[in-house]
């Protein structure tokens, strides 16, 4: 198989253009297929080409907790690696990152400071699901949202509401009708 037909290569190299910082993607894929490891290339990539930007300016937003703790993980890992790696080392991993092309001078010693930058800002950088990100925009704005200041989230409905909002429309259409809950109806 040649690199054209070869669905490993294709894939990598997908992987590579979705890893550019510069470009604006949407990454989309089954479980285990390396979006994690894109996002992370593509939030350390993006670290290293500005300059001027701060890690605590970044808001990285994950599906679901445990891939944003991986996401956290894995580059606190590459920002702990760089800190303490030999040149040539931290240039064949920052070449990675920049699409084939060495590191500058400012790139190398910015990669080497990176992890503290992170550690120095109270809370690192922002990796939160969806559902986080939302609920703090919620909890910052609850007035413009239209919501009580102090609402609570409610997790995991109660066993006895699930059943309720099943029979519910029953009720409605005849009042007398009493729903056995799934519970009642299996014992």
């Amino acid at each position: 198989m040649n690199a054209d037909t070869d669905p490993f290569a294709l894939a990598r190299a997908r992987q590579r253009q979705a890893a550019d910082a510069l470009a604006s993607v949407w990454v989309s894929a089954s479980a285990g297929t390396g979006k994690t490891t894109v996002l992370t290339d593509r939030v350390l990539a993006l670290l290293i080409t500005q300059p001027d930007l701060e890690p605590h300016k970044v808001l990285c937003l994950t599906f679901t907790r445990a891939a944003s703790a991986e996401m956290a993980s894995r580059i606190a890992r590459r920002l702990g690696d760089w800190a303490f790696a030999d040149d040539a080392v931290l240039d064949k991993d920052l070449a990675n990152l920049l699409q084939g092309h060495p590191p500058s001078d400012t790139q190398r010693k910015r990669a080497r400071h990176l992890l503290a930058s992170v550690l120095d800002e109270p809370g690192g950088m922002t990796i939160m699901t969806i559902h986080a990100f939302c609920q703090s925009l919620l909890r910052r704005f609850p007035l413009e949202a239209k919501i009580a200041p102090h609402f609570a989230l409610i997790e995991e409905r109660p066993r006895h509401w699930t059943a309720a909002i099943r029979c519910w429309p029953r009720r409605c259409s005849a009042s007398r009708v009493m729903c056995r809950t799934a519970s009642a109806s299996t014992s």
